[in-house]
């Protein structure tokens, strides 16, 4: 008889101690952390110029290589033109892509400000409605710019921002053969978009 409570102390005592060990081993496994999405891509619209009725459509890939800094390049194709208001010539942006340095700063969840600056290349045309003429001018020049980046949860978010582009142009083809005409200024812009980070 004493053999046999003996026998079940042990046992009992040998399964406990195997629990114990197994609950200590899952505690000190470490916690997988969620990975904070590096790459993004986002899509949205551009006004190429707060003074004009120029719009886009515009496309954006990036990575955060760091919390606070990323890499990003961008492109976008013209669809609405000025008209003139005296002339029945229209211009705009025809398309144009760009590659730039972000600086950000997180300001609450996953919302944060930013400045950005880099260079772009594009196409900008004037055009006779009547098809008298067409002049495509070449485009490129330094853009800087800053906005923000509103979180919506952890993979999307709104982003609004100024963009200001300073260009100098040169007519395409035979236009450009005179060497009389360029145009040189900057495009303050306007854009907003959709981001998805993964």
């Amino acid at each position: 008889m004493k053999t046999t409570i003996l026998t079940g102390i042990c046992a009992f005592a040998l399964l406990g101690g195997t629990a114990y060990a197994q609950e200590n081993e899952r505690k000190s496994r470490p916690v997988p952390t969620k990975e904070t999405p590096k790459g993004y891509i986002s899509g949205g619209a551009i006004m190429y110029d707060i003074d004009s009725s120029n719009f886009g459509a515009q496309v954006r890939g990036g990575y955060n290589f760091h919390p606070n800094f990323a890499l990003e390049g961008e492109a976008s194709l013209g669809l609405v033109d000025e008209d003139g208001d005296f002339t029945n010539a229209s211009d705009g942006v025809d398309w144009h892509i760009g590659g730039f340095a972000v600086a950000k700063v997180p300001v609450s969840g996953n919302s944060s400000v930013f400045v950005r600056g880099g260079y772009f290349y594009g196409e900008y045309s004037i055009d006779d409605d009547r098809d008298r003429y067409k002049v495509d001018f070449d485009l490129d020049g330094f853009a800087y710019g800053a906005g923000v980046e509103i979180g919506i949860n952890d993979r999307n978010s709104i982003r609004l921002e100024y963009t200001a582009y300073d260009f100098r142009g040169e007519p395409e083809g035979d236009a450009g053969d005179e060497g009389s005409v360029s145009i040189s200024g900057g495009l303050p812009s306007l854009a907003a978009s959709w981001v998805y980070r993964f």
